[in-house]
């Protein structure tokens, strides 16, 4: 009877092939996880800084807090707050990149001195 030399390493190419696309499928996920949460924080603190802006005139009279969206002719201009709430998170989003990027780049430092 003839033995088969192959057939472990065969086996151990396929759990090895199965061991890599689960972990690599986990680092995908987790990246994906961790832009969703960055663009959420990011919205949060647009939304913050947008009603950071909020009317003081309404506030001193009726003491609310109310964002003034009108436009010269008195009509809420949607595209006016879009505007700033997409700058408001622009800015939120590449300080948040800015202090990823040199997070990285000192625990790459700190590695590469040991």
């Amino acid at each position: 009877m003839k033995k088969i030399i192959g057939s472990v390493s065969l086996f151990a190419a396929m759990i090895f092939l199965l061991v890599v696309s689960v972990v690599t499928a986990t680092i995908q996920s987790a990246r994906v996880q961790g832009g969703k949460v960055m663009v959420a924080t990011a919205l949060n603190m647009g939304m913050d800084s947008l009603f950071a802006n909020y009317d003081s005139d309404l506030f001193s009279q009726f003491g609310v807090l109310l964002l003034n969206g009108a436009s010269e002719d008195g009509k809420v201009d949607k595209a006016k707050l879009a505007g700033i709430l997409e700058s408001y998170m622009e800015y939120n989003i590449d300080v948040c990149i800015y202090r990823l990027l040199k997070f990285s780049k000192k625990k790459n430092s700190a590695v590469t001195r040991a």
